[in-house]
């Protein structure tokens, strides 16, 4: 077993964001994100940089501004007739809300990490939409201890997202939910992985297949061993965020030779997104 609950899926969204420039040219890119409370006690929305930030992109694209963000939010009720509290996230309604801040509430990685928060974002929406999404705690979420001494090469994780293929939805669209896939962590994951194929900062690289759409998906660790109280010396380790799949660039420019055909992806690791979070 994976030792990952299977309300994870509740906290994960896609988020869509348009870009204009000057001569009114228009791209907008979905892809995936997850909510997390920040030590501020703020909600947070974690996505990829190259989901909010062209300059990101393969190549860049410096005349594109971030014009609107949105994310999909799904419809809850705190109590309604022949539910119960532990179904009330079990609506398959969703829609897409404009986050009003987000020039104010948007962050980026300080380094070059491919990483981007939206801290406390704001957005007008109905009664039934009103309640904030669930979210993972920071507790959640691997320090550098955990990854140094608790993750190695060959671990099994999963990535849960959205993704699809020529505008084609992969996810289950009767309920909305995002979908799962595996993948095997291929380096080291206690310091980065370094190529000069991969720009960013502070990744790791897994086997295994991101697509578009999964861009910002969480990568969960599954747990490893077995759990017993007292621990004596038992070895056990918990299902944690060890990173946001950040698997390719952006679908407007080319994908690395080293990633294409190979079976690999790589994912930004979960220090960058601590570093983000007040």
């Amino acid at each position: 077993m994976s030792g990952i609950n299977k309300d994870v899926v509740f906290r994960v969204a896609r988020i869509r964001c348009r870009f204009t420039d000057s001569v009114a040219t228009s791209e907008t890119i979905v892809g995936t994100g997850f909510w997390v409370e920040a030590r501020s006690g703020l909600i947070a929305f974690v996505t990829n940089g190259h989901n909010l930030d062209p300059s990101f992109w393969q190549p860049p694209r410096p005349t594109l501004a971030l014009a609107e963000v949105e994310i999909e939010i799904r419809r809850r009720e705190a109590t309604a007739p022949g539910i119960s509290p532990a179904s009330i996230f079990l609506y398959p309604d969703v829609c897409f809300f404009r986050v009003e801040n987000f020039r104010t509430c948007l962050g980026l990685h300080k380094g070059r990490a491919d990483c981007g928060i939206l801290l406390g974002p704001e957005m007008s929406r109905p009664a039934e939409y009103a309640l904030p999404p669930p979210a993972f705690k920071l507790t959640d979420i691997a320090d550098h201890s955990f990854l140094a001494e608790s993750a190695q090469t060959m671990d099994a994780a999963s990535f849960i997202g959205f993704p699809e293929s020529d505008g084609n939805p992969w996810w289950d669209e009767r309920a909305t939910l995002p979908i799962a896939r595996m993948v095997t962590l291929a380096s080291t994951p206690e310091h980065t992985f370094v190529n000069s194929q991969i720009k960013s900062e502070d990744v790791v690289l897994v086997s295994g297949l991101s697509f578009k759409g999964s861009s910002g998906s969480p990568v969960i660790l599954h747990s490893k061993g077995i759990k017993v109280d007292p621990p004596l010396n038992s070895w056990y380790v918990p299902a944690k965020i060890i990173g946001i799949m950040s698997g390719h660039w952006n679908e407007s420019g080319p994908v690395s030779s080293m990633l294409e055909h190979s079976g690999l992806s790589y994912f930004t690791r979960s220090t960058s997104i601590l570093e983000m979070l007040p």
